[in-house]
């Protein structure tokens, strides 16, 4: 079956015009360039012998430091290599070859970023290998895309009152939270260097989490507030102009979730916020003032919210689980006036309710 299928594939080829061949080797030739996407990063690197010049066939490892999982290559005539496609993470690059002592290199893969990690080796008469223990952080030199990343930590210490799942991007550079209300024209979460609030993207795992109709955030079940403990990374890019966002012209707020490695791992979160904690506002300190009573006191508010996850290995360096859960108890005031039933009107529409149902059998 395979073999027919090559067979087929290469038939079905000859009838394909050449211009169009050519453009799909250029397009590939493009893919493999763009190193990274939305939602992964790439590292790179050159190997070098003691005096600077680039060694070519050199195998190179790399190797995932959360889940264990290992790749391959070698450095071309150039003496440079690359891995592309990486989930967000910690990994090591190892480079070994005879006459030269063994070199590792720990390098933290950024979200949408790309991470150099340049090895030079030194010679060795014997078996020998060199740990750079300092990690490698992505420099951006490859497009003019301005991005901020937070990381799990950063997200979980960053003061968000409401846990809203967008907030980590009111940290980025050029942003202005937007305070125009939420028509079409003036609605969305924030803007960047004056572009309008309602340009950005939002992605979750690759997947486009706009409101199809105002073109906000418009993620979880309460659109903002559910979802932020699920997050391992988060990647603000602004002047996003590289193949991999597109879309609007505004900043791409994209978000990686959590998963499982070989280490056992999870949290328990819990907040809450209610009237004691909570300030009165200027016109009611001043009309409680003026009356010499506390006439308008503050609303009652009481909101609970928690999360917890857990994740780990099924098998190591083989399989993966990650659960994740939140929910939210919130009770609010109405800022409007609310008409409740009488207790004798709720009698009258219960008996009249039995009453119908007692017609109903009897026919």
């Amino acid at each position: 079956m395979k073999d027919g299928g090559q067979q087929k594939w290469a038939d079905t080829c000859l009838f394909i015009p050449t211009p169009l061949l050519s453009v799909f080797f250029v397009l590939m030739a493009v893919v493999s360039l763009g190193a990274q996407t939305a939602t992964t990063g790439n590292i790179s690197g050159v190997v070098t012998d003691p005096s600077a010049a680039v060694i070519a066939g050199v195998p190179v490892t790399l190797k995932n430091l959360d889940t264990g999982s290992s790749t391959s290559t070698t450095t071309n005539e150039q003496g440079s290599f690359s891995f592309s496609l990486l989930q967000p993470g910690h990994y090591s690059v190892t480079t070994n070859t005879a006459g030269f002592r063994a070199i590792t290199r720990n390098v933290t893969v950024a979200l949408g970023t790309s991470s150099t990690a340049n090895l030079q080796l030194s010679l060795s008469s014997q078996n020998e290998s060199v740990e750079v223990s300092d990690a490698i952080t992505g420099v951006q030199t490859e497009d003019a895309n301005l991005e901020t990343n937070f990381n799990a930590q950063q997200i979980a210490v960053l003061p968000n009152p409401g846990n809203d799942l967008s907030a980590v991007a009111l940290t980025a550079p050029g942003v202005v939270m937007n305070t125009t209300g939420g028509s079409i024209f003036g609605g969305g979460n924030y803007e960047f260097f004056g572009l309008p609030s309602n340009s950005n993207v939002f992605t979750y795992d690759g997947a486009n989490g706009n409101d199809p109709y105002f073109n906000i955030n418009n993620s979880g079940a309460t659109n903002l507030t559910l979802g932020l403990n699920d997050v391992q990374e988060t990647s603000v890019v602004t002047n996003g102009y590289s193949g991999q966002y597109g879309g609007l012209a505004g900043a791409n707020i994209n978000y990686v979730s959590k998963s499982g490695t070989n280490s056992f791992h999870g949290n328990a979160e819990y907040w809450w916020n209610g009237r004691a904690l909570n300030s009165n506002n200027y016109f009611r300190n001043q009309a409680n003032g003026s009356a010499g009573r506390e006439v308008d006191p503050r609303p009652f508010v009481n909101a609970n919210q928690y999360a917890t996850s857990f994740g780990g290995p099924i098998k190591r360096d083989k399989s993966f689980f990650f659960v994740d859960y939140e929910g939210i108890r919130l009770v609010i005031p109405s800022l409007f006036p609310v008409n409740l039933p009488t207790q004798q009107f709720e009698n009258a529409v219960v008996s009249n309710l039995n009453s119908s149902e007692s017609s109903d059998s009897a026919v």
